[in-house]
């Protein structure tokens, strides 16, 4: 049967059915009744926090990563020390010629990585660069001079730190703040692979 008094289809206008209509208007999405302004303050809060939240996470990494490289920059520190502190003690020169090998380089290697801590920031001091220096390694070469052995303590000590050096570098690698600091790990750890091959054939 048609609709009466012009009403549309579908309508249905008898105040028995008004708790229906009055149900699905309730159940309306109510994000739709949220007011423009506040859904846009809402998304850029949301925008911004996040944000926050990324790069809070990028800087806890990335100061991670310069700690590392202070570390390193330290224990290559102690390896120049320590090989200064050798050169007139040794007496072949095989051993000299290996201790000039791993303080040309190493010391190299230090110099550039201090220059890159020193551009971004983060400058290290003299005295974090000695936090490694061991006296006990010191008296060892004192000790094996007297007994013409300073040649075998300076090279299994070299051989020890050499291999500690890289597995740190690997260690700082995973952690590198960027892609200039990777490139200066990746060379100190092929410089440091070039000496211990040279130790492996004496």
């Amino acid at each position: 049967m048609p609709p009466q008094n012009g009403q549309p289809a579908g309508q249905n206008t008898n105040p028995a059915y008004d708790f229906l209509n009055k149900t699905i208007v309730s159940k309306s999405n109510p994000l739709t009744n949220v007011p423009k302004p506040v859904a846009i303050i809402g998304i850029a809060l949301i925008v911004i926090i996040s944000f926050f939240v990324v790069s809070s996470q990028i800087n806890k990494h990335r100061g991670a990563g310069y700690k590392m490289l202070d570390d390193l920059a330290a224990r290559q520190q102690e390896i120049v020390r320590v090989s200064e502190v050798a050169k007139p003690l040794l007496k072949t020169q095989a051993g000299l010629n290996t201790l000039a090998t791993a303080e040309t380089s190493v010391h190299s290697d230090e110099v550039r990585l201090i220059t890159y801590l020193s551009t971004n920031h983060a400058k290290i001091g003299n005295k974090q660069l000695a936090i490694y220096a061991n006296p006990a390694t010191d008296s060892s070469l004192n000790t094996g001079s007297i007994n013409n052995q300073a040649d075998q303590v300076y090279l299994s000590y070299l051989k020890q730190a050499l291999t500690s050096y890289q597995g740190y570098i690997v260690a700082a690698n995973a952690k590198a703040p960027g892609p200039n600091a990777r490139l200066l790990l990746s060379d100190a750890y092929s410089s440091a692979g070039i000496v211990l091959s040279r130790l492996n054939t004496q």
